[in-house]
């Protein structure tokens, strides 16, 4: 193996072991779930939003973190309010997300979807992961039945997604240039005579 070829494996073995040590958000939201489920038995119906940032703004995180959570919740034995139900409540409320921090908007919330719990929570974005803050609500009393606090590795943006897998690409394909021998060029004589020069 030359030396080329050694750096393009290390880069490839060292850009895999990156990959595969970074934990999926998808598992890290289920031992979230795990934590808020213990009120499985003191609520029936819960309503999840999505975590907005400390100034209250919606983020992409949120909402994939209620999406994964509302499914993690469901196979730990809670019921959970469809979201679309909940975005009609919002709109027929004429609420914000972040006006659901007034209990007694969670109230009239809750009564609206009939849910007797509210998980409600903020997001605190850093540059690779982000702080989650999440909380079980009483919809009637106010009560926090539950709460937790993760920091959870971000996604990485499409472009670096693209970048990893074209630097995977191209150490792949110079490992196998440099690895792969390649034949030869055969040289057939030609079978016509040489072409007299011009007079």
């Amino acid at each position: 193996m030359t030396h080329d070829c050694r750096w393009l494996v290390l880069l490839l073995i060292v850009a895999l072991v990156g990959c595969a040590q970074s934990k999926p958000l998808t598992n890290q939201v289920d031992e979230i779930a795990q934590e808020l489920s213990v009120v499985a038995d003191r609520v029936s119906y819960v309503a999840v939003t999505e975590p907005t940032t400390v100034e209250g703004e919606p983020s992409a995180l949120g909402r994939s973190i209620a999406e994964l959570l509302v499914i993690a919740l469901l196979e730990n034995g809670v019921t959970v309010v469809e979201r679309r139900q909940m975005d009609e409540a919002l709109d027929e409320l004429n609420f914000n997300l972040s006006d659901l921090v007034d209990p007694d908007n969670q109230r009239r919330f809750g009564k609206l979807l009939g849910a007797d719990a509210l998980i409600i929570g903020s997001i605190v974005e850093r540059r690779s992961s982000a702080d989650v803050y999440l909380r079980v609500i009483q919809t009637e009393t106010g009560v926090i039945l539950a709460g937790t606090r993760q920091t959870v590795k971000k996604p990485p943006p499409r472009w670096q997604r693209i970048a990893l897998g074209g630097l995977i690409a191209g150490a792949v394909g110079g490992a196998i240039w440099y690895v792969v021998p390649r034949p030869t060029p055969v040289v057939f004589p030609t079978s016509r005579p040489p072409k007299p020069p011009d007079d």
